[in-house]
């Protein structure tokens, strides 16, 4: 076996160690829309996953209600009982109710 070779397949079984490590803890979230543009007459909750260097959306929604507390409640279901309410800060966007950890 060559270098190459042998360089070759250090990597292969670097690779496929890392591949086997457990992905780090993402901390989910869920903020809650009043009127955002894609649905102009609904509450809408969007979840977040949160881990180390990156925040990425959930592409669908979580949920699409008519009323604030239709969202809650999916929310609630979705993140479990011991999901915690942030009022919306200053520098949210405006259309932003709250957000949920």
């Amino acid at each position: 076996m060559n270098q190459e070779e042998a360089s070759l397949g250090y990597r292969a079984i670097i690779a496929q160690y890392r591949a086997r490590q457990p992905k780090p803890p993402a901390l989910r979230l869920a903020c809650v829309y009043r009127q955002p543009s894609d649905y102009p007459d609904c509450y809408v909750a969007r979840e977040w996953l949160v881990t180390a260097g990156a925040l990425e959306a959930r592409l669908e929604p979580l949920a699409v209600c008519a009323d604030l507390e239709g969202c809650r409640s999916a929310v609630r279901c979705a993140l479990g009982p011991a999901a915690y309410r942030l009022e919306r800060s200053e520098l949210d966007d405006p259309c932003i109710v709250e957000t949920w950890l």
